[in-house]
């Protein structure tokens, strides 16, 4: 049973440091690619509006996967303090390099950790943590990152975590719409999927919002599930922005209307799940 247990330790270091590497090869234009499209600093500004219900000036919190840096960067001009992690160099180089000429710099910490590695955090405690971009999404174990978070979260303190999910509407429609029928259907493959990045594959597991939350229990209990780009295309669909034209707004509309009403929360390309620390421990 042990060794076991040090066999999928094994597999899922070996495995974030392969999700770090590839990562780390877009880090140089990954600004240019995919922050600056207009709708990534949409998705953004929604997320953003999530995190500020929850966290307040003031708040330490703990972040993973922060990529360049567009989140802590965020949250530091509003007063909140992030220690912020990612497994990728490249990532964190591109990230300190912003974080140098930045006015909030006084307010980030930057550190190189796989979601593995969270209990090394500890004796520090954080007032809540975040996760955006479907990060997480590389992780097979949330089992684990949810034991690992309930050591360094204080009782209380929220997590908001954006993911990649099973029912991702534009998707679907794309590949039926090519008569691609099994790759349809994909992202509810319990064992994952291999996904491009950086020229290297990476494997990638979606969940649901029920998945997400039934991982982090009882350590962690939702409290509100948001569906983003549940019509509107994926941001870097950018031949299909092109040719929706001005009807994109109107889509965007919809998905503003519909983003927190059940089923439609459950159907975007990522959604947001925000989980409450302590509630039911």
């Amino acid at each position: 049973m042990g060794s076991r247990g040090n066999d999928l330790t094994t597999i899922s270091a070996a495995h974030s440091e392969h999700a770090g590497e590839a990562f780390g090869h877009l880090a140089s234009s990954y600004d240019e690619d995919f922050e600056n499209l207009p709708a990534s600093r949409r998705l953004r500004g929604l997320v953003w509006k999530a995190y500020l219900q929850h966290f307040t000036r003031g708040d330490v919190l703990l972040e993973l996967n922060c990529g360049t840096g567009t989140d802590a960067l965020a949250l530091a001009q509003s007063g909140i303090r992030v220690h912020a992690t990612d497994v990728s160099p490249g990532m964190l180089e591109a990230f300190q390099s912003k974080l140098v000429a930045s006015p909030y710099r006084d307010l980030v910490s930057l550190q190189r950790m796989a979601f593995d590695q969270i209990p090394a955090l500890r004796p520090s405690v954080f007032d809540g943590s975040y996760s955006n971009m479907g990060g997480l999404n590389c992780e097979s174990d949330l089992r684990r990152v949810a034991r690992d978070l309930h050591q360094v979260i204080r009782p209380g303190g929220v997590f908001v975590g954006t993911f990649l999910g099973h029912w991702a509407v534009w998707e679907i429609a794309a590949f039926l719409a090519r008569g691609r029928f099994k790759e349809a259907f994909r992202r509810t493959r319990r064992s994952g999927v291999p996904a491009r990045v950086g020229g290297s594959l990476v494997q990638t597991f979606y969940y649901s919002p029920a998945d997400v939350a039934a991982h982090f229990a009882p350590h962690f209990t939702p409290v509100e599930v948001l569906g983003l780009n549940i019509f509107t295309p994926p941001p870097t669909s950018v031949n299909a922005y092109r040719s929706l034209g001005k009807a994109v707004r109107f889509l965007e509309r919809v998905d503003d209307a519909l983003m927190r009403t059940f089923p439609f929360d459950r159907l975007g390309d990522h959604f947001v799940i925000v989980l409450r620390h302590g509630e039911s421990v």
